[in-house]
């Protein structure tokens, strides 16, 4: 990334070594102060509670766990499957589409291939 951003500032800078040296400096410059300060502010966010900085850190942090929560969910669900159709939806756990039971009629015992009531 350091390299990008050089090649770009450099590209910018039509190449002049001295227009590039200053502006590195300046991004480096800023980017301490950001740094420190985003230091400072995480260090006072830790300690109350009311921060905004805290809470959405520990929004963060509980959106990341519930994620990581869903996938082992999906994963454990997804051992449970058979070719990637869940198990009470293989044939080897429903009957055959010849011989489904009849929802015509309701009656018990025979089949919708050869229902004669509906």
């Amino acid at each position: 990334m350091t390299n990008s951003i050089v090649f770009q500032i450099r590209g910018d800078m039509n190449n002049d070594e001295e227009k590039v040296k200053a502006k590195a400096r300046q991004i480096r410059d800023l980017y301490g102060k950001i740094s420190s300060v985003f230091k400072e502010a995480l260090k006072n966010a830790v300690y109350d509670e009311d921060s905004i900085l805290y809470n959405t850190i520990n929004q963060w942090i509980i959106k990341k766990e519930l994620n990581r929560q869903q996938e082992a969910q999906y994963c454990f669900d997804k051992t449970n499957t058979i070719a990637g159709a869940p198990f009470e939806n293989s044939h080897e756990n429903r009957e055959s589409k010849t011989l489904r039971r009849c929802k015509n009629c309701h009656e018990i015992g025979h089949y919708a291939k050869t229902c004669t009531g509906g």
